[in-house]
């Protein structure tokens, strides 16, 4: 059998040798690996020769060469195209003249083209590479990158149009010497490094498309521009860079600008109606200027960032309330004192004012607003040499940088991590015979669904891998798989350095899809779980949907990790919301309608007692055994009686003195009791008094047969009842 298994083997594989020398006697000669269309081919290679690059022309190596230059992709046709030109032009390399003097080039798949001469790169022509980039010959093309391109002498006449161009970059283009932005057609416009860029325009063509335009440009001379939704009606993000001794001025009616930056000596006027659309500003260098200057005139800035100034006055001198400004950032700027600092919003996330030279103490007060979670906040205020004073123990909740300060006073989490400074930095000595006191907030921390979250202090800022930072050196998290159990140790390298152990319980409650199920003739109800821990205490209460707050507790009968079997004392028909808890969790559920046959046992009135004043009233009877809802009494349906005492056979209630039982008739009254939902009615309960010319006895005699016969009537008017008779000596109870 194995002989004519090998027989059978090699017979197939000779079969299959043979077709494929079969394929290879048909295919044409010197076919290619890599086959281009030869307009697209003889386009890059007019490009190459173009551009001076030293690519090979041959797709079968510009195609597999690595790093990337060149990308192709394959086509279902079975031929590739040039997806990507990313091409790196260190010196003109000459490589023959070009396929043709007046090419018509055809990219019909290209999207990215990015090429970077090397500064000073020699050009041997004077066509310019964006009048070669034609929408018939660049249908795909999405992103353009062109620096130290020196045949660049303008930017063509409503470039981009008809194209899909989103990225337009233009770094260093020494002849470029003027550009009118509103006639380019890309949604992202970047003219940069123009030295020489002396002539820029907004321009008055509407243009829909530029939603970020970047330009850095050069030009001794002072320049003012306007700019104004009319021409550029999407834009959005706008940086402009001046460089050389001139100004630049740009006068902005835009609504729509949000991200704002500004270098060298360049004045942004804002002369919108509002500034609610103004959301991140930027400030390099000195003389970049917004105005207006005071932060809060723009309610929803997010980001407020200031660098190179020399000389910088704090622009703010208070914060709207509903201010949004998470991020304020001022370096280098010759800030020299704080105290005129309003109080920093709750919403501020960081502030940073590192390298000025600020002086005095540091104002604790400004932090007053600042919330302790979650733990975003971050305050850099080093090297501010002249700076002093201390700081508080909220500190040890942010990031906290103030090194190469004079602060000489910082609360304990600093000197426990003195010698490992991450996520703080301070300048000031670990005291003589420091010890590090790290606490935990509670003797035991729940698990629920997987995960703890650990509370005390002195934790640090950074957390091993084993749990993550939540706020610093307070809180933090903690991931362990559900496991049923009783108390459990789990230990931790607190700050890297310590080790501490705390108590866990497993404390998920995790309800399966539909998890109940009553039994009406016993009053049982079953829960089912994913998962429970049933070495913890739970408890169960049913609240009513129907009557507002009405709870009912379930006493468990059976309890193991997937079941809970509770028995009701007595439940009114409808539907409830099912409550399962412990000591750290707990979850709800709706039940679907529960028809419930139970026999009502309580209330029950079997006698009642009114004090001598009148205002106190004490029911006896059977009243249930649930402490959760607050029953209600009435006297003969309209006199309310405050509860103030209640158990299982005893309700006692005040009746106000300002309606007092003198707003009842003389005679029997009647009390009516609610608890639970369940209603009961105690004909003749209690006796009012008539007036002194009534004899009392003698009208009990009359109006109850002598008590029914069970008892006695006293001189107040009052059956005295023998033992275990009721509402008047009538009926005889077992309470």
């Amino acid at each position: 059998m194995m002989k004519a298994t090998f027989n059978c083997t090699t017979l197939g594989m000779m079969l299959v040798m043979t077709f494929m020398l079969l394929l290879l006697s048909f295919a044409p000669s010197g076919s290619s690996a890599y086959e281009i269309d030869t307009p697209e081919l003889n386009s890059v290679i007019w490009f190459l020769n173009q551009t001076g690059s030293s690519v090979s022309r041959d797709p079968n190596v510009f195609c597999t060469t690595i790093p990337e230059t060149i990308r192709c992709v394959y086509n279902i046709s079975g031929r590739y195209h040039v997806s990507a030109m990313i091409l790196y032009i260190s010196s003109y390399v000459s490589s023959g003249p070009a396929v043709t003097s007046n090419p018509t080039l055809f990219f019909p798949r290209l999207t990215d083209m990015v090429i970077t001469f090397a500064s000073n790169t020699h050009h041997s022509t004077n066509v310019s590479t964006l009048d070669l980039i034609q929408p018939s010959s660049f249908p795909v093309i999405n992103i353009i990158s062109l620096s130290n391109d020196g045949t660049i002498y303008q930017v063509p006449p409503n470039f981009g149009a008809s194209m899909q161009l989103t990225t337009l970059t233009i770094i260093n283009a020494a002849n470029l010497k003027s550009a009118t932005v509103s006639s380019i057609f890309a949604t992202r416009v970047n003219i940069l490094n123009q030295f020489y860029l002396n002539v820029f325009l907004f321009g008055s063509t509407l243009n829909t498309k530029i939603a970020s335009l970047s330009v850095e440009m050069g030009a001794s001379q002072d320049l003012i521009l306007t700019l104004d939704s009319s021409s550029l009606p999407s834009l959005k993000y706008l940086s402009l860079t001046k460089y050389d001794t001139g100004s630049l001025t740009v006068n902005c009616f835009s609504s729509t600008i949000n991200t704002i930056l500004l270098s060298g000596p360049t004045t942004l006027n804002l002369r919108t109606p509002n500034f609610d659309q103004i959301f991140d500003v930027y400030l390099n260098g000195i003389g970049a200027t917004l105005t207006p200057t005071e932060i809060s005139s723009y309610p929803n800035l997010k980001t407020y960032r200031v660098l190179n100034a020399a000389s910088y006055n704090i622009p703010f001198t208070s914060f709207q309330s509903n201010t949004k400004l998470q991020d304020l950032l001022i370096l280098d700027s010759g800030i020299t004192s704080l105290q005129n600092m309003p109080q920093l919003p709750k919403s501020l996330k960081s502030l940073i004012l590192m390298r000025n030279n600020i002086q005095g103490q540091l104002p604790l007060d400004i932090f007053e607003k600042i919330p302790l979670e979650p733990n975003t906040f971050t305050f850099d205020i080093t090297l501010n040499q002249n700076l002093s004073g201390s700081i508080s123990k909220n500190f040890c909740n942010y990031f906290t940088y103030i090194a190469n300060t004079s602060i000489t006073s910082v609360p304990d989490c600093f000197h426990c991590y003195n010698d490992y400074q991450v996520g703080f930095s301070s300048s000031v000595p670990l005291p003589p015979n420091f010890s590090c006191d790290i606490r935990f907030n509670a003797l035991v921390f729940p698990i629920i669904n997987g995960s703890t979250i650990v509370e005390g202090s002195n934790f640090g800022w950074v957390a091993p891998q084993n749990y993550t930072m939540l706020v610093p050196n307070s809180k933090f998290l903690y991931h362990k798989a559900p496991a049923v159990g009783t108390y459990q140790k789990a230990g931790f390298v607190i700050g890297t350095k310590y080790y501490k152990e705390v108590n866990l319980i497993e404390s998920t409650i995790y309800f399966v899809l539909n998890p109940f199920s009553f039994d009406a003739s016993s009053n049982r109800l079953t829960i089912s779980f994913n998962f429970i821990n049933n070495q913890a205490i739970h408890t169960v209460v049913l609240m009513s949907r129907t009557v507002p707050q009405m709870y009912y507790p379930c006493q468990l009968n059976v309890f193991n990790d997937s079941t809970i079997e509770c028995t009701l004392d007595q439940l009114k028909s409808g539907t409830y919301e099912v409550t399962v808890s412990n000591e750290f969790n707990q979850m709800k559920m709706d039940t679907p309608s529960i028809t419930a046959t139970n026999q009502v046992t309580y209330p029950l009135v079997t006698s009642a007692q009114l004090s001598e004043s009148s205002l106190q009233l004490t029911l006896y009877g059977g009243f249930g055994v649930n402490q959760l809802n607050s029953p209600t009494v009435t006297l003969n349906n309209t006199l309310a009686c405050q509860v103030t005492s209640k158990n299982q056979t005893t309700i006692i209630c005040t009746i106000s003195s300002s309606s007092s039982s003198s707003q009842l008739p003389p005679g029997q009254a009647s009390v009516q009791v609610q608890v639970d939902g369940f209603n009961t009615n105690l004909n003749n309960a209690i006796s009012i008094a008539f007036p002194p010319s009534i004899d009392l006895k003698q009208k009990c005699i009359e109006d109850t047969l002598n008590c029914y016969g069970h008892g006695q009537c006293s001189d107040q008017g009052i059956c005295l009842c023998d033992q275990n008779y009721y509402d008047n000596c009538r009926y005889f109870s077992m309470y």
